[in-house]
């Protein structure tokens, strides 16, 4: 089912900063969802001049924020977090 099988990513030919890109967009879980601020912070970005869109605040997203407080999900788990429970 596409909510809970993972995303076949062996088949996937592209750099390891992009697979963890598309991994973290991909992430079927919306509570552990990259976050805009966290998506520029990926290693992927380091060779590119992101002042133009780092520059900017991203907006909130309340109709996301009602969506997991519905899900009993009240914050989302910031990534740094993530990768400690994943090696856990």
């Amino acid at each position: 089912m596409i909510t809970e099988d993972p995303v076949p990513f062996n088949t996937l030919e592209c750099s390891s900063d992009l697979k963890e890109i598309i991994k973290s967009l991909l992430e079927k879980d919306p509570a552990k969802r990259v976050t805009w601020e966290e998506l520029f912070e990926l290693s992927y970005w380091e060779n590119f001049e992101m002042k133009e869109v780092t520059q900017y605040k991203f907006p909130v997203e309340p109709q996301f924020d009602s969506y997991l407080h519905k899900l009993g999900k009240t914050k989302r788990v910031p990534m740094a977090k993530k990768k400690k429970q994943e090696k856990l």
